[in-house]
């Protein structure tokens, strides 16, 4: 498994012990039935990533991932809270990465007439592994 994998594997096993949250993916982007899905309902996307620190034998790089939530507007302060303050845990994702530092967020309008709303929470996470063996 490359680092990339064991860091998003490290994200979604966290957020899925958080007490209350319901349905868990990594990198799901096709359409989702929004009457199927167990609230507040976390996808996890990779974003790009840019080469951070050129050093002999390893090869460092700076990775954007983004944690939705979707969930009531009622719950959404607690459900944002809650993503960060387990993400923030531990920043080395279990070993795997340099750091991991939440640096944005955004809040979408998902299904007005359901109440429903999308948090976004941006980390940036900076990652190291041996040259050529990602």
């Amino acid at each position: 498994m490359s680092v990339r994998s064991e860091i998003l594997a490290d994200i979604e096993a966290v957020l899925k012990g958080i007490p209350d949250i319901g349905d868990v993916f990594v990198g799901k982007y096709e359409q989702v039935d929004l009457d199927a899905l167990k609230f507040p309902a976390i996808f996890i996307f990779q974003g790009d990533d840019q080469e951070a620190i050129e050093t002999m034998g390893t090869e460092t790089f700076t990775w954007r991932v983004v944690v939705e939530a979707w969930c009531k507007d009622a719950e959404a302060e607690t459900v944002f809270a809650a993503l960060h303050m387990e993400l923030s845990r531990d920043y080395t994702r279990s070993g795997n990465a340099l750091n991991c530092r939440r640096t944005g967020s955004d809040v979408l309008s998902l299904d007005p007439g359901r109440g429903l709303i999308a948090l976004q929470q941006t980390y940036e996470i900076l990652y190291r592994h041996p040259y050529g063996q990602p």
